[in-house]
């Protein structure tokens, strides 16, 4: 087996970005995930209800986030908020402390979307944990759905587009690690994963 690609998701349900290499940490990879956007109820939103969300490209530069989408200028905010405005939103059934990075980014993702939304962030004091009935104690996720890194195989991609009608691509799964060489479906019984050294 090998690992084939590795991507992050700096927007839930934005675009991704494919990385050569990535460490691991406790909430998954650095990046993934940590910005969001909410409803007016606080929340969250996905490309479940906004299909166009996925267009919106949210590239790490350094210690700033860029925000482009088609017909939409650049918007670049600052990874860490200059005067934190926090706020409690939900994502699922959870109640997560997130903070408001930017009016701007708000109005710019309002604008897009044509709806009032806001943009949140999960910055490295904030935690939300894994259901402890799947995960251990302390287990930490960001604003993924439920767990800290999204794995799947690509024999298990094939195997499912065997069967249906219009093939679908491995970004519909939105994979943090895509892994080659192993039967389909086997990701569904690791408990653990090595790469390398971690």
């Amino acid at each position: 087996m090998k690992l084939a690609s590795i991507h992050i998701y700096p927007l839930k349900s934005g675009r991704p970005i494919d990385l050569a290499a990535s460490e691991v940490m406790p909430r998954g990879l650095p990046g993934d995930r940590r910005w969001m956007l909410v409803d007016e109820t606080g929340r969250f939103i996905t490309a479940r209800q906004v299909p166009r969300l996925a267009m919106v490209e949210a590239l790490l530069e350094g210690d700033v986030l860029r925000l482009r989408a088609p017909r939409m200028t650049e918007l670049a905010i600052p990874v860490q908020p200059a005067s934190p405005n926090h706020l409690m939103v939900t994502v699922w059934k959870d109640q997560v402390k997130a903070v408001a990075p930017s009016e701007a980014a708000d109005a710019w993702f309002s604008e897009w979307l044509g709806k009032p939304v806001r943009l949140v962030q999960m910055t490295d004091d904030i935690h939300r944990h894994v259901d402890p009935d799947y995960g251990r104690p302390g287990d930490e996720v960001s604003f993924a759905d439920g767990f800290p890194l999204l794995l799947i195989t690509t024999a298990s991609l094939a195997d499912l587009n065997r069967r249906l009608a219009q093939p679908v691509p491995m970004r519909r799964f939105r994979p943090n690690l895509v892994i080659e060489g192993a039967e389909p479906y086997a990701e569904d019984t690791w408990t653990r994963l090595r790469i390398g050294e971690v």
